[in-house]
């Protein structure tokens, strides 16, 4: 299945992405983590709410509490 794990950070919401996509994101980006359009004020519902409309077939999680950068 695919998936993104949404986490909060000081810059704003985050969005990690899972299987296939996550070596597409990386082949592209560097990375399987790309920031969101959130910032870290966002209510962490309404930004999985929008991230699952624009990703239907994707599983969307929320991490909570914040991910600190040197465990991803």
């Amino acid at each position: 299945m695919k998936r993104i794990d949404l986490y909060r950070t000081p810059e704003g919401w985050q969005a990690r992405q899972f299987g296939v996509d996550a070596e597409e994101c990386r082949r592209l980006f560097g990375t399987d983590t790309l920031p969101t359009a959130y910032t870290a004020r966002a209510d962490g519902e309404k930004v999985r709410a929008a991230i699952q409309a624009l990703n239907p077939d994707h599983e969307i999680n929320i991490l909570e509490p914040v991910v600190p950068w040197g465990d991803r």
